[in-house]
C-alpha cells in the first residue's frame, strides 16, 4: 500500500469515517479497468461478512449527480426488476 493511501485513511478514520478496506496497489493504478475493482471490493466486504443487494458505483467524471438521481436509479432497477442502470447525458457538439 503507498505511504499516500494509507495517509488518506488515517485523515479519513480521524474525521470519524470507515475504511472498511484498502484497495491492494494492483488495483489502484490509473489504467486498471472497473470491474476488477468493483469485484475486490464486493468479493473482501463478502469476505467480511457484508453482503450486497445491489452496488451503486458513482464515477468522479460525473460530479453533477444529486442524491435524487441515484435514488431514481435504484427504484427504477428494483421496478424493472434488472441487473444494471446506467445513466447517460447527450453531450452537444
Amino acid at each position: 500500500m503507498a505511504r499516500s493511501s494509507a495517509r488518506i485513511a488515517d485523515c479519513a478514520r480521524s474525521l470519524g469515517l470507515e475504511v472498511p478496506f484498502m484497495r491492494p496497489s494492483s488495483l489502484a493504478a490509473d489504467d486498471v479497468p472497473m470491474l476488477p475493482v468493483v469485484q475486490h471490493a464486493i468479493e473482501t466486504l463478502e469476505a467480511d461478512g457484508f453482503r450486497t443487494d445491489i452496488v451503486v458505483l458513482l464515477q468522479p467524471t460525473s460530479p453533477l449527480r444529486r442524491g435524487e438521481h441515484i435514488d431514481a436509479a435504484v427504484n427504477w432497477l428494483e421496478r424493472a426488476g434488472g441487473d444494471s442502470v446506467v445513466s447517460v447525458v447527450e453531450v452537444p457538439h
